[in-house]
Formats: structure tokens, sequence, C-alpha cells
């Protein structure tokens, strides 16, 4: 999963929640460094800020999870998700269920794959996120496309069968 977003002030709760199930991508509770699939993969911290950021998410076969905020890893082969059923049912933006934990938010992208990607798939569709949204100076140092776009001159990034066209 992959996601651009930020809180944009005022209230800094969720912001992609599931609507009825504990989990969330990225943001919590005043903390954008939050990942929960039903069990902590990454638990807060961070702060606020209204500033954009790239958020990424994988789960593999093992149930292992792993996190990313603007390309830096949070979380390593996390065993913290509930175990096999991590998987949001009912995506929701901005909240959790109708009465609670709210954010005052915008979602500019929201990526979801269904397998994991490959490392240097990964980091391909971070960096475009990344370059496409204006967000590449928060890349780490060392990310591979922190200082050019991996989309390729027809302006268009191939992650296996999938095919994302740069407006």
């Amino acid at each position: 999963i992959f996601s651009v977003a930020r809180w944009t002030g005022g209230q800094n709760g969720r912001v992609i929640s599931n609507y009825d199930l504990s989990w969330f991508h990225g943001f919590h509770a005043n903390g954008k460094k939050s990942f929960n699939f039903y069990g902590w993969l990454t638990n807060g911290g961070g702060g606020t800020d209204v500033d954009w950021h790239v958020h990424t998410s994988t789960m593999n076969a093992s149930d292992q999870g792993n996190t990313w905020l603007d390309g830096a890893k949070l979380t390593s082969n996390g065993t913290g998700a509930y175990n096999t059923a991590y998987q949001p049912r009912r995506i929701q933006f901005g909240g959790y269920s109708t009465t609670s934990e709210y954010s005052k938010c915008q979602v500019a992208e929201f990526l979801v794959y269904d397998r994991v990607l490959d490392e240097q798939e990964r980091l391909r569709v971070e960096s475009y996120l990344a370059h496409k949204w204006g967000q590449d100076a928060r890349l780490d140092a060392a990310h591979p496309y922190k200082t050019s776009s991996p989309i390729p001159t027809d302006n268009a990034l191939v992650i296996g069968d999938i095919a994302t066209t740069q407006p």
C-alpha cells in the first residue's frame, strides 16, 4: 500500500482507515508514524504537521509487515499485525467509523497492489509518488531515486501489469 496524504490542521486523527475495525495506514492520534493492521506494526510518534507524506507498507505471506515514512524504513518484518486477517475491509478517509478519530486531511493518492512488490519496484513507486507530488526532498539521502524521477520518458511507470500515467 502506498499513500500520499497530509493533515491540514486542527484535527489529527486517522487519515486512511478501515471503517469499522482497528486498521489504519500512516496517520493516527497526532502521530504520522502509525501503522495498525488489527495489531501494531509501528506504534505512533513523529508528531503532527501539515506537510505531505508518502507512507508505504507491505505484508508478506509469513505475516511480516514493513513500514516506511517518506522512504525511511520504520518497521522491518514486524509481527504485530493480526495473524493472516490483516487486510482492510472498508477503506475510509478522514476518520474512524461514524463518530471518532476524525481528521482534517487530504489524500492525494492511494495505491494498493495485490502482491508484495520487490525492493526495486517499491523504491520506484515510492520515488515516483514523491517526485510527482513534490516531496522528493523528504526522501532519505541514500534513496536511489532521490535526485531523479524513475518515470520513463513516455510518462508511464510500469510495475508488473500495472501502468500509471503521470498527468
